[in-house]
């Protein structure tokens, strides 16, 4: 709330009307649970917006961020993106990004603007026709263009169409499979059980539950990974766990 409020205070706007845009830009960043948490608990995405947000009680008409997804895990990316977007739709809110992670934002940009060097034109045109015309492009274009895909998806969703529905399988499907490979094949390379693991349990600290009866058997040579989903009613857990991590 502080961090808002700093540049109205420098402009010396009426403390009623600084509580006031405080409060519209908290609703529309939808972080008013973040309103008494110091900045250093705050994760990545969370910081990202508080910065946008102390902006936006400044209203602007136009709104530059330089690669604001820097640094950021996907999920977060996105969260500030959505946000980014919202602004634009709801406020009419002009925005301007650089960022050189074309995958993260093509899907709410409504045009591009290409800067190949200085020996080239610049071009400015809506994002499936620059990704049509330039060297560089996120996975999924690369892919759709060697498959003459048209209209060019800028989405998995949007690509989903070109697939015939006999040839998808479901995610869970794919992994389960590519899992009983794996294990195959160091069974039968004759690798033995690194770390075996039965029904481990642990709490943090603040009584809050991290893993419920896990069990299992890691071979020589293998390579796992542990994944953690946070619940979108505890926007503490993230900053909590860090804080315990460190």
């Amino acid at each position: 709330e502080d961090e808002l409020a700093f540049g109205m205070e420098n402009q010396a706007l009426p403390p009623a009307l600084m509580r006031k845009r405080v409060e519209e830009v908290l609703d529309q960043l939808t972080i008013s649970h973040l309103r008494d948490r110091h900045i250093s608990t705050l994760s990545g995405g969370e910081k990202q917006r508080v910065a946008i947000a102390s902006v936006l009680t400044l209203n602007p008409e136009v709104l530059v961020l330089d690669e604001p997804t820097s640094q950021l895990d996907p999920q977060s990316a996105e969260e500030v993106l959505v946000a980014i977007r919202r602004l634009n739709e709801d406020l009419g809110l002009t925005v301007i990004l650089a960022e050189h992670r074309l995958e993260r934002v093509v899907q709410f940009v409504d045009r591009v603007l290409w800067l190949p060097g200085p020996d080239s034109q610049p071009m400015l045109d809506r994002p499936r026709d620059i990704l049509a015309q330039v060297p560089l492009a996120p996975p999924l274009v690369e892919l759709a263009k060697r498959q003459r895909w048209q209209p060019l998806p800028l989405t998995v969703k949007e690509a989903r169409h070109f697939v015939p529905r006999s040839q998808r399988s479901p995610a869970r499907s794919a992994a389960a499979e590519a899992a009983t490979l794996v294990t195959g094949s160091r069974q039968q390379a004759g690798a033995s059980a690194a770390i075996v693991a039965e029904a481990v349990s642990y709490r943090y600290d603040d009584g809050s539950e991290a893993v419920r009866e896990v069990s299992l058997s890691l071979r020589d040579g293998e390579i796992a990974a542990f994944f953690q989903r946070l619940r979108q009613d505890d926007p503490d857990q993230a900053a909590g766990r860090a804080a315990q991590a460190g």
